[in-house]
């Protein structure tokens, strides 16, 4: 065989595979909205990953700082207030981002950061990368030698023009930067932020030992006695949802919520992001019930919470843009006529 043919062949044959490896990495690093467990990156094969007892246990006599930016600034004493009161696990503190380093070596202590992992689609004939989105996180870690052990791992959705910005960025730190002093999330508002604190601490305060696939088991979690009780109760909604996202022209456009709800026959509400902040952190004499949708690259899940932090109901599509009238339609069957 020519040897101008035998080299073709290979360089196609390293680009076919390069591409494959990309492809079949992307599938096996699949997760929830919100994941308790060892591995920062959950996968459908091994789940969340296990903590052991002994590590949560100790984890309950360190404390938690949490790192925000120039873009919390003027919500701090709001974010405070009600992430301290979501808290149950150990004492939590705040602090500026750019202190960091001057807690790299310190003992008993646990960070909440914000991290970033980009989103590349390959093109197969020639082999080479392009990123077309970014997944941002919420990572509970504890620093072992040079390492990090992930405890927990909450999904942000980005605002659709802040990811269009955030991939012109070269690279994960100068992301963080940017992320940190302009990131504009749909679901980080402080009440939905509580929602989420308190389910991770209530999951690392249990007895028995944590096991992989903490929030979904075939793709799905139910409570289906929690469930039943939405039957005579507000869904409530944020008008975030509503947003579609045009991948043709890159553009969005909002919806209208009866198009969207017309199979859900129970009640639900519709509520500016800082209303529905409101109502969970306020209303405490009820037990409301929180509808949050979250975009996480190309993957979406969508969820029921309760304000006690407890998920009542959670799907999970990977390769999927945009809530549909079917997910809702499915949510209302698990919650029943």
């Amino acid at each position: 065989m020519d040897i101008f043919v035998k080299t073709s062949i290979t360089i196609m044959l390293k680009h076919y595979f390069f591409a494959m490896a990309l492809i079949v990495s992307s599938f096996w690093e699949v997760h929830a909205q919100i994941n308790i467990g060892s591995f920062e990156s959950p996968n459908i094969r091994d789940g969340a990953g296990m903590i052991r007892k002994g590590d949560v246990r100790r984890m309950e006599h360190n404390k938690t700082i949490f790192f925000y930016g120039e873009k919390d600034e003027a919500r701090l004493e709001d974010l405070k207030k009600a992430l301290k009161g979501a808290w149950d696990l150990n004492s939590l503190e705040f602090d500026h981002i750019r202190n960091f380093k001057k807690y790299e070596r310190e003992r008993n202590t646990a960070f909440i950061t914000l991290e970033v992992s980009p989103v590349v689609k390959v093109n197969t004939n020639i082999g080479k990368e392009r990123e077309v989105d970014c997944k941002v996180y919420l990572l509970l870690w504890v620093p072992k030698s040079r390492d990090r052990v992930p405890y927990a791992r909450i999904e942000l959705y980005p605002e659709h023009e802040f990811v269009k910005k955030l991939i012109k960025v070269p690279g994960d730190e100068d992301k963080k930067d940017l992320i940190y002093k302009e990131g504009k999330f749909y679901n980080d508002s402080p009440g939905l932020l509580s929602l989420y604190f308190r389910h991770v601490s209530k999951g690392l305060s249990i007895d028995d030992n944590i096991t992989a696939p903490s929030l979904y088991d075939d793709w799905a979690r139910e409570d289906s006695a929690g469930l039943g009780l939405l039957r005579n109760e507000i869904l409530y909604v944020p008008d975030y949802v509503l947003i579609e996202e045009d991948l043709r022209d890159d553009t969005t456009q909002v919806r209208a919520a009866i198009d969207l709800f017309e199979d859900y026959p129970h009640r639900y509400e519709i509520l500016k992001r800082e209303q529905l902040s409101n109502l969970i952190l306020e209303d405490v004499s009820h037990l409301n019930y929180v509808f949050v949708y979250v975009q996480s690259g190309e993957e979406k899940h969508f969820s029921i919470f309760n304000t006690k932090g407890e998920i009542l109901f959670h799907e999970f599509e990977g390769n999927s843009f945009n809530l549909q009238e079917n997910d809702i339609r499915e949510m209302a069957r698990s919650v029943g006529d």
